[in-house]
């Protein structure tokens, strides 16, 4: 099974950087999302499966999972411009949720994402910290 696994995650990630080099980016991005999508659902199961009141006992796993999502959006592009040395309200070219940012940008302005990013921030750390009813302490 470790082969297995092994091998999926090594062919799975030349292929989408293989097409990424050879110019079908978009194609690239959508594998690369699903990639990285199923590697961060197996972290998530394992690193849960095993400890008391976790989420998956409790069958709130999507709570988890969609609270990571939403900590990401929140997070992620303010990260990776900083490291770049991108200004802070850069959005890319290439991916496809660049072009959604972009259009929404277009049509809104960048408020509207930073609305949506405070808002996802919020979401998501209640979501992660299972606040989804309440604080509880």
């Amino acid at each position: 099974m470790n082969l297995l696994i092994a091998l999926f995650l090594i062919i799975a990630e030349a292929i989408y950087e293989g097409l990424y080099d050879d110019g079908h980016k978009l194609i690239a991005g959508m594998l690369e999302f699903i990639y990285k999508a199923l590697i961060t659902l197996a972290v998530f199961v394992l690193v849960n499966m095993g400890l008391p009141h976790s989420n998956l006992q409790n069958g709130d796993l999507i709570y988890v999972l969609i609270g990571y999502v939403f900590l990401r959006y929140a997070i992620f592009d303010a990260i990776y411009n900083l490291t770049r040395n991108l200004g802070l309200t850069y959005v890319g070219t290439t991916k496809l949720f660049d072009k959604a940012q972009s259009w929404l940008i277009d049509k809104w302005g960048y408020t509207i994402i930073l609305l949506t990013k405070f808002i996802a921030l919020l979401w998501g750390v209640a979501w992660l910290m299972d606040w989804q009813d309440g604080i509880k302490f």
